[in-house]
C-alpha cells in the first residue's frame, strides 16, 4: 500500500495527508498530486511560513498574496505589540523555488520551528497545507480531539445540512478520519 494513500485533492483544494522523506540535502520532492493542481500564476514558488503550532504553512502565491493584504489592513506600523507581530509573521516566511524535479529546499531557521527531520506529514488544509513532523502531529491531534468536537459542533449543529453524515467520521489518534461502523 502506497504512503500517500491519504492524500486527495478535490475542487482545487488541498486535503488529506501525504508522507515525505527529504533528501541529503535537506531538500522536499512537492508530491505530484499537490502539484497537478498547484497553480500556473505560482510560477514554481512556494511560500512557507512558520505556523503557531509547530508546523510550517505553505501557500501558493494567490493565497500569500490574499493573506499578506490582510496582514497589511490590519497591523499598524508603530506600537511594540504590533512590531513583536510584524517581527514573528515576516521573519518566518521564505520565498522558495521548485527546481526542474519538483523540489525545493526547506531553510534551516525555518525548518527548527517544525523540528523537520528526514520525513515530513503535508496535511491538507484547503487552499494551503501544514508540514509537519509526523511525530508532533501525531502528539498534537491525540491531545486536541475535544477541542475539535468543540469547534465542530459551534460551526454546524445550527445547519441543516450538516446532519447526521458529521457524526460518521471521528478522528483517529493517527489524524485520519474513521468510519464509525
Amino acid at each position: 500500500m502506497s504512503s500517500a494513500r491519504y492524500l486527495q485533492i478535490t475542487m482545487e483544494f488541498f486535503t488529506g495527508q501525504y508522507r515525505c522523506k527529504l533528501d541529503s540535502k535537506g531538500r522536499i520532492i512537492l508530491p505530484a498530486k499537490v502539484k497537478a493542481i498547484w497553480p500556473d500564476s505560482s510560477v514554481n514558488k512556494i511560500i512557507l511560513r512558520q505556523g503557531r503550532e509547530p508546523c510550517l504553512l505553505m501557500y501558493t502565491l494567490d493565497v500569500y498574496r490574499e493573506i499578506m493584504d490582510e496582514v497589511r489592513k490590519k497591523i499598524k506600523r508603530f506600537g511594540q505589540q504590533h512590531n513583536s507581530y510584524r517581527r514573528h509573521f515576516f521573519g518566518g516566511i521564505a520565498e522558495l523555488d521548485l527546481d526542474s524535479n519538483g523540489r525545493f529546499l526547506i531553510p534551516k531557521t525555518i525548518g527548527e520551528h517544525a523540528k523537520v527531520s528526514r520525513e515530513v506529514l503535508l496535511i491538507g488544509m484547503g487552499d494551503w497545507l501544514e508540514m509537519w513532523n509526523p511525530t508532533l502531529y501525531k502528539q498534537y491531534i491525540t491531545d486536541q480531539p475535544a477541542d475539535i468536537a468543540e469547534l465542530e459542533d459551534e460551526l454546524f449543529n445550527d445547519t441543516p445540512e450538516y446532519g447526521r453524515e458529521a457524526s460518521l467520521f471521528q478522528i483517529s489518534p493517527a489524524g485520519t478520519a474513521q468510519r464509525e461502523h
